[in-house]
C-alpha cells in the first residue's frame, strides 16, 4: 500500500473575496484547479465576513464541513442548512449559494465519475487505533493534535494519503488526542 504525507507548510494558499483558501491536495498530480482539470480537490478555507456568494463551480460536486464556528447555507431552490462543527452538507457547484457565519471550513470537489465522502474521526486514547481502508483513495486530514503513523508525526493541517489499489486493507493510527478528518475518493473508473 502507497502513501505520502503532504506536509501544511507545503500547501498553497490564497485569498478570495471573503477570506483565505488552501489547497491541500489535488488529483491527478499536476491538475489546477484554475483550469477545472482535476477528479478531486481538498481545500481549507476561512470565511471572515458575515455574509458571502459561493463562486459557481458547475460540473463539481461538494462537500463542506465546518472545523470551526457555525454557518447557515441556503441553496435557492434546494434547501437551508446551519452546519457546526464537523458538520456538513452536499451540494451541486452551479448551485446559487450563500452563507451566514463566520468559519473555518474543509471543502471536498469531485468532478465527473469520483465521487467522495468526509467522516470526523476523534482519537483519544494513546493505544494504537485501527481504521479499515476500503475506498480507492483514502485521505487523512489532521484538524488538531498530533497522529503518528510509521514513525512519523503529523500536525495540524498535515494530511495523509493512501493509495489503496487492494481494498480493505486495515491501518494502526496512534495518538493521544486527535481530531481527523477521513476522506473516501471511489474515482468511478
Amino acid at each position: 500500500m502507497k502513501f505520502e504525507i503532504i506536509r501544511a507548510f507545503n500547501t498553497k494558499s490564497s485569498t478570495w473575496s471573503g477570506g483565505t483558501t488552501s489547497e491541500i491536495y489535488i488529483f491527478p498530480n499536476g491538475s489546477e484547479f484554475q483550469k477545472r482539470d482535476f477528479l478531486f480537490r481538498l481545500s481549507a478555507a476561512t470565511v471572515e465576513i458575515e455574509e458571502s456568494i459561493f463562486t459557481p463551480l458547475p460540473e463539481i460536486n461538494r462537500t463542506l464541513m465546518v472545523l470551526e464556528g457555525n454557518i447557515h447555507l441556503f441553496h435557492e431552490n434546494h434547501h437551508a442548512k446551519k452546519l457546526s462543527e464537523f458538520e456538513q452538507d452536499s451540494f451541486k457547484g452551479d448551485w446559487n449559494t450563500k452563507s451566514k457565519g463566520k468559519v473555518t471550513d474543509f471543502n471536498l470537489m469531485c468532478k465527473g465519475k469520483t465521487s467522495g465522502e468526509l467522516k470526523h474521526i476523534q482519537l483519544k486514547e494513546s493505544q494504537p487505533s485501527k481504521i479499515d481502508l476500503s475506498s480507492e483513495k483514502e485521505l487523512f486530514f489532521v484538524v488538531n493534535g498530533s497522529l503518528i503513523f510509521e514513525n512519523q508525526i503529523l500536525e495540524k493541517g498535515d494530511l495523509l494519503a493512501f493509495e489503496n489499489e487492494n481494498h480493505l486493507q486495515e491501518i494502526k493510527f496512534s495518538s493521544n488526542f486527535c481530531d481527523l478528518i477521513q476522506i473516501k475518493i471511489d474515482l468511478g473508473k
